[in-house]
């Protein structure tokens, strides 16, 4: 059985592939064996697969994550990215478990396929998307400052009110996608697409600013500043 396996490197594997296969039932036995996992990033791996279908123990898995030592980055990473491409599309429902576990500071996730993943309100200072698929996701209120966006696709994505300071967007895909009331001071948007992308009341902005987005297809509207304006961090 897997849970009399000393190495426990084995042991998550095999939890891990015994996870997409058991019986509802059966779960909670697996679960209890993973949480005496020892080791920070083989818990983690064995929380990461059995969250398709106990999705609760994400918030449980970040931690884990987040306790990896530090000279084990590749390991770290590569944890970073399944649990993020594991979080659920933006669902009205799911307000409060996503706003939970949205502290992803200083992640790597690079060419990750994350369309329509909700970070609302989240955490993502510093964080690298460069090359990422994150069409039609959820960042409104979301704190981007100082995060790589070089060649991300952000189309159609929800951008109100997050916060963009001194972050690079080089060459991303704004297209349809919704900046009103973002901070965009110091970002980078060179060569970003922004036809048909929505700004207005943006810090950060300058007048030729302005006309130089207009002249690439950006919209202005005159649509007010929400009250939520602000950025609200889970930690």
């Amino acid at each position: 059985m897997a849970s009399e396996m000393e190495d426990e490197r084995y042991r998550a594997f095999a939890l891990s592939t015994l996870a997409a296969k058991l019986p509802p039932e059966f779960l909670n036995q697996v679960l209890a064996v993973a949480r005496n996992i020892e080791d920070d990033e083989y818990r983690a791996e064995v929380l990461i697969a059995l969250s398709d279908k106990l999705p609760e123990l994400l918030p449980e898995a970040l931690a884990a994550i987040r306790e990896i030592h530090i000279l084990n980055n590749y390991g770290r990473k590569n944890l970073l990215q399944a649990f993020v491409e594991k979080l659920l599309p933006h669902d009205s429902s799911l307000n409060q478990v996503s706003q939970s576990f949205a502290n992803l500071e200083g992640a790597i996730l690079i060419n990750a396929d994350l369309s329509k993943v909700d970070l609302r309100r989240g955490n993502l200072r510093k964080a690298n998307f460069n090359n990422a698929n994150l069409e039609g996701a959820f960042l409104n209120n979301a704190d981007l400052s100082q995060a790589k966006l070089i060649q991300t696709n952000l189309r159609y994505a929800n951008l109100r009110d997050a916060h963009f300071v001194n972050a690079t967007l080089i060459g991303a895909n704004l297209a349809n996608a919704n900046l009103i009331g973002a901070n965009l001071i110091d970002a980078d948007l060179s060569g970003a697409n922004v036809e048909n992308a929505k700004f207005g009341h943006n810090q950060g902005i300058s007048d030729d600013m302005r006309r130089n987005l207009e002249g690439r297809g950006a919209i202005f509207v005159d649509e007010p500043p929400r009250e939520d304006s602000r950025v609200l961090v889970s930690v």
